[in-house]
């Protein structure tokens, strides 16, 4: 299996100051790394026909439901967790989107 660099990562800095700080620096390593490994484009070849998209891409809104999952969130309402660190996660899709796309992806005959 051959690994293609798709974007640059981002820089973490370090500091004392107590500025930018955050409890969900683990949860964007797990984020992170599906991107790395290629799983979120992975979700998004393999989920992506199973309604039309406009805004979401549908690789990620699984990805993030998988991290809101693995940081203890347990209703699509926890989405918000990930919503409030765009730094970290970027664009997230609201709870009423994620629902959306597990019914599509429930409905699809793959």
């Amino acid at each position: 299996m051959r690994v293609k660099r798709s974007k640059a990562c981002g820089r973490f800095e370090v500091t004392a100051d107590g500025q930018g700080m955050t409890g969900l620096s683990g949860t964007a390593l797990l984020a992170e790394t599906a991107d790395r490994i290629g799983l979120t484009a992975g979700l998004s070849r393999s989920v992506g026909g199973c309604r039309s998209w406009i805004a979401h891409d549908p690789g990620k809104v699984v990805r993030d439901l998988v991290v809101m999952l693995a940081h203890g969130g347990d209703a699509l309402r926890h989405m918000k967790i990930l919503d409030g660190q765009p730094e970290l996660f970027g664009t997230v899709a609201s709870p009423a989107t994620v629902n959306r796309t597990v019914v599509a992806l429930g409905d699809d005959e793959l």
